[in-house]
């Protein structure tokens, strides 16, 4: 399965209002109590959002077709948080 990761911008990560569901901010535990952030998709985020905006920017620049992919938004720990986009079949 082909695979795209984008690196978000700071300026254009999500904030607290940019989520439909305040449940899916929580950060989520393995086994060997690591924290991780699950990967949500895309459409649990408000259409006027900064954070949505910017991929339909990044999109456009760079001739991708938002309908061909699956698109997933992971924040990052420490580091950028980012988009992961996997084509679909």
């Amino acid at each position: 399965m082909d695979k795209i990761k984008i690196d978000i911008p700071p300026k254009f990560d999500a904030k607290i209002f940019d989520y439909k569901y305040e449940e899916l901010m929580k950060i989520s535990y393995n086994y060997s109590s690591k924290s991780y952030f699950k990967k949500i998709p895309i459409d649990n985020f408000y259409e006027d959002s900064e954070l949505i905006n910017y991929l339909e920017s990044y999109l456009s620049n760079n001739n991708l077709d938002q309908k061909s992919y699956d698109i997933f938004y992971r924040k990052g720990k420490e580091w950028y948080s980012n988009f992961i986009l996997y084509k679909k079949l």
